[in-house]
């Protein structure tokens, strides 16, 4: 189920907003189908906070992020979930061996 980013301490602007959405929205493509997500970014006095976590049947896939701009904060916390679900795809479905073709022989 998907739940937009939370902002707290600043005001996004619509494009980041929306870039926040759609991080979120395509972590959960490649989430369980039963997936919940949670994610907000918030600002200190001194940098940037996120949080982007995503609940399942399979597992909890969670990242954190810090940094001096929200953009940043974004960008790693992207890049640290799509690893972790990345992880939980291969070793979920493993690739399928190629098909011999028609008449090869066994070795």
């Amino acid at each position: 189920m998907f739940n937009p980013f939370l902002f707290k301490g600043f005001e996004p602007s619509h494009e980041f907003s929306q870039a926040s959405n759609l991080v979120l929205s395509a972590a959960l493509e490649l989430a369980p189908r039963d997936a919940i997500s949670f994610g907000y970014i918030s600002k200190s006095k001194s940098d940037f906070r996120g949080h982007l976590e995503i609940c399942s049947s399979h597992g909890v896939f969670s990242a954190f992020a810090a940094a001096g701009d929200p953009e940043t904060v974004l960008s790693k916390l992207r890049a640290r979930i799509l690893k972790q679900l990345k992880r939980w795809k291969r070793s979920s479905f493993p690739p399928i061996p190629a098909a011999r073709p028609a008449g090869a022989a066994f070795a």
